[in-house]
């Protein structure tokens, strides 16, 4: 008996044992079915994270190339600003030598050539004025931008004196767009 008895209790210790170590293997599977799991998560989100980040890398190129051609487009303007001042400071003609301002004693030739050559001055900025109208798609302050800064054919006051002797005359008209007045040729 005392076999029997061996028998039996060696066999629940191996049915126990059995049983533990079939739990704790289940448990390891689980564990690792969890841990697989989280490895194909995080895969999946390395993935899309190096997608991501293509797509950002792609974007901070097409962001450096604007960078570079907004760069070299300041540099043309610092470029074409440094032209203009040494143009404003040389004058429109280089070539001209400037005089003492303020009260002049002129001769009478000199006070008679000016006389001859004002209307013709005044029939030339006309003329230019109505070349720009003719072109289109100047504003007045546009126009008295050209002819009275960047050209320096006469003063703010005679420029819109000359508009108005144009109106007159009904040469030109004005239409006024909502932002900004417009000068039309007349075409009568």
């Amino acid at each position: 008996m005392k076999a029997i008895l061996d028998f039996f209790t060696n066999n629940e210790r191996w049915h126990e044992l059995d049983k533990a170590l079939t739990s704790a293997f289940e448990k390891i599977k689980g564990e690792t079915r969890n841990i697989y799991s989280w490895v194909r998560y995080f895969r999946q989100k390395d993935m899309q994270n190096d997608l991501k980040h293509d797509l950002i890398d792609a974007e901070m190129a097409k962001h450096d190339e604007l960078i570079k051609s907004l760069q070299i487009q300041v540099s043309m303007l610092n470029e074409e600003i440094k032209n203009m001042q040494i143009n404003q400071k040389t004058g429109p003609f280089p070539d001209q030598v400037r005089t003492k301002s303020g009260p002049e004693f002129r001769t009478r030739i000199e006070k008679k050539m000016i006389a001859i050559s004002r209307p013709i001055k005044k029939d030339y900025i006309i003329q230019q004025i109505s070349d720009m109208i003719g072109k289109g798609g100047y504003s007045t302050k546009q126009i008295e931008t050209i002819i009275v800064r960047e050209k320096m054919l006469c003063g703010r006051t005679a420029f819109y004196d000359y508009l108005k002797e144009m109106k007159l005359k009904n040469q030109i008209g004005f239409i006024d767009d909502g932002k900004k007045r417009v000068i039309i040729p007349r075409q009568d």
